[in-house]
């Protein structure tokens, strides 16, 4: 979903576990440097692409940002910015027993 409509549409979900793992991905996505990504579906793609993974889970992202300490680019700064809000997000959904589907199939049930 294109973030600029689920901003607009989050408000439905305030006072839900799922308002706080929603907005830590819209940050999540604003914050990765690939020009012109605005959309959710784009960023989990490109997330399982530096992953080298076809899912996504909290210990892949949490393992990725700890072999990947290097952080001289500008880019690598915003890559991991990023990986962290989904960390968080991710880390929210462990706590909550929310699975990515289940926030995925939310988000798609905003549109």
């Amino acid at each position: 979903m294109k973030i600029d409509l689920l901003e607009e549409r989050i408000g439905e979900l305030e006072g839900t576990n799922l308002f706080s793992i929603i907005d830590l991905l819209i940050n999540a996505v604003r914050e990765y440097p690939l020009f012109g990504l605005d959309d959710t579906d784009l960023y989990f793609k490109e997330v399982k692409r530096i992953l080298g993974s076809e899912e996504i889970t909290y210990n892949l992202v949490h393992d990725y940002i700890l072999r990947n300490p290097n952080r001289d680019s500008e880019n690598d700064i915003w890559v991991m910015s990023s990986l962290g809000s989904f960390l968080e997000a991710l880390n929210l959904m462990n706590l909550y027993k929310i699975s990515l589907e289940e926030v995925h199939e939310k988000i798609k049930g905003l549109e």
